[in-house]
């Protein structure tokens, strides 16, 4: 079976009515048990949630059936999570008890000979100068 790499981006869970959010969980779950098959790498390439605010003593927990679906065994993919616009206040909680990889800026890699440049896109603007600025300070704090 061949090898993939599969990315997504922009699902803004939390963004809608508890109802319409336990749907579009329910897809993105079956989306990853899906490509779990033939997954070697999976890009969350930002904004899963709507907002995710982690504290240093403790996090957010939300969606914890996609969190965990997300989340790497050691045998079977990598997964990276490439923070977006909405994800800056993410710390250790993907990283530490999902096993996910955590990228604050863009990430080059290559992909089956290939080079790639993974963005979210956010702060490329030359006007988003306050986006900058607190993107800079959550990730300090």
């Amino acid at each position: 079976m061949r090898q993939k790499t599969y990315f997504f981006s922009d699902a803004h869970l939390g963004l809608g009515s508890i109802e319409e959010d336990r749907q579009k969980e329910l897809r993105l779950i079956r989306f990853l048990n899906f490509i779990q098959q033939d997954a070697v790498q999976i890009y969350i390439v930002g904004d899963l949630f709507d907002y995710w605010f982690e504290y240093n003593r403790s996090s957010r927990r939300i969606f914890p059936p996609l969190c965990k679906t997300c989340g790497v065994d050691g045998t079977k993919h990598s997964c990276f999570f490439i923070a977006g616009n909405h994800d800056f206040w993410v710390k250790n909680y993907f990283r530490d008890e999902l096993g996910i990889e955590l990228h604050f800026n863009p990430v080059e890699t290559e992909i089956g000979g290939k080079r790639f440049l993974i963005h979210h896109g956010d702060g490329l603007l030359k006007d988003d100068l306050g986006y900058k600025i607190l993107k800079k300070y959550a990730q300090q704090n």
